[in-house]
C-alpha cells in the first residue's frame, strides 16, 4: 500500500496490491488464486476545483466444490466429499474452474463553490467477466462418481436399476466396492479422453 499525500502542486497518488493464493483449501481438490488492485490519481487546483480517477478490480481463479447425495457422502466416509476433482496425467485437476474479473473505475469532478456549496460530479464504468470450465461428454455418460455410481454398480452386479433394494447390506456392498475401486474411483473419472480418474489409497 502507498499513499502520498497531495504534493506543492496539488498532486496525490494512492495505490494498493494484494495477491492471495492457496494449494488446495480445506476441501480437498479446490484452489484459489486472487489478485486485487487499487489506484487512485487526485489532482487539486487553487481555484476550488479538483479531479480525480480511480480504478480497482479483483483477477480470481479458484476450483469449485460440489455438490453431492448422501450414498455418495456415506461410501467416501467424508462431509467434505468433492466429485469435481480427479487425477489427469497423474496431477490433480479440477472439472469446475471459476474465472472471475470485474474491473471498474470513477472519474469525479468536485468544485467548492462557496463556503457553503459544493458541487459533485462522478462517471463510474464497471465490465464483469465470469466463466467456468465444465466436462463435455456429449451422447456419453455422465463421468462424475457421485452420479453414475449406481449405474456401475447394477453394471457390475448385472441387475437392472429397479432391482437394486435399499437395504443396510446393499449399502455396505457398494461401499466396499466403491472403496476397492470396482466402481471406477469415488473422483472425477476423465478430464478429456482417454483420461481415467481414480483416486489414490482407495
Amino acid at each position: 500500500t502507498y499513499a502520498s499525500g497531495f504534493n506543492k502542486r496539488g498532486w496525490a497518488v494512492a495505490a494498493n496490491l494484494t495477491y492471495r493464493w492457496a494449494k488446495e483449501g480445506y476441501v480437498e481438490g479446490t484452489f484459489y488464486n486472487a489478485l486485487s488492485y487499487f489506484l487512485g490519481v487526485q489532482k487539486k487546483w487553487d481555484n476550488g476545483h479538483s479531479l480525480s480517477l480511480s480504478t480497482w478490480g479483483n483477477p480470481t481463479e479458484r476450483a469449485s466444490q460440489g455438490a453431492s447425495t448422501d450414498e455418495a457422502y456415506w461410501m467416501a466416509n467424508d462431509r467434505y466429499y468433492n466429485p469435481y476433482w480427479g487425477y489427469q496425467n497423474g496431477h490433480k485437476r479440477n472439472s469446475r474452474v471459476v474465472n472471475d474479473f470485474s474491473p471498474s473505475a470513477i472519474a469525479t469532478w468536485d468544485w467548492d463553490i462557496n463556503s457553503s456549496t459544493k458541487l459533485t460530479t462522478s462517471l463510474f464504468g464497471k465490465y464483469s467477466m465470469y466463466k467456468s470450465t465444465k466436462l463435455n461428454y456429449n451422447n456419453s455418460e455422465n463421468p462424475h462418481p457421485d452420479y453414475c455410481y449406481a449405474e456401475q454398480l447394477l453394471r457390475y452386479l448385472g441387475r437392472d436399476r429397479h432391482s437394486l433394494p435399499h437395504a443396510a447390506g446393499s449399502r455396505r456392498l457398494e461401499h466396499g466396492l466403491w472403496r476397492m475401486d470396482i466402481i471406477e474411483g469415488k473422483q472425477t473419472n476423465q478430464l478429456g479422453p482417454p483420461v481415467l480418474f481414480k483416486h489414490s489409497g482407495f
